[in-house]
């Protein structure tokens, strides 16, 4: 292993959300860190409901949102007449290229 392999730093992705209260509309929003390049990613959101299981959102159709230059996105969780019943969440950080 060479000296600059030795000191490269290994990046490590991460994001950090904000969701709206239970019970209620609203977005997911948040912020990704650890990548050269946020706008070279896409979040995945899913959210879980008692009794109906994981969803992706905001549509199976489209299943991610886009992560814009400055590292954050907005990601509306709650399209569905249940989906502001849902009490675990999941965002993912993934490729521009990728469908989950």
């Amino acid at each position: 292993m060479t000296s600059a392999m030795r000191n490269r730093e290994v990046a490590n992705p991460s994001i950090a959300i904000s969701l709206p209260p239970y019970g209620t509309n609203g977005a997911m929003q948040g912020t990704v860190s650890g990548v050269d390049d946020c706008s070279a990613y896409r979040v995945a959101p899913y959210i879980y409901i008692e009794g109906a299981g994981w969803w992706t959102n905001p549509t199976d159709a489209a299943p991610t949102v886009p992560v814009d230059s400055n590292c954050t996105f907005t990601a509306n969780i709650t399209p569905g007449d249940l989906d502001h019943l849902a009490t675990i969440f999941c965002a993912a950080l993934v490729s521009s290229g990728y469908t989950p």
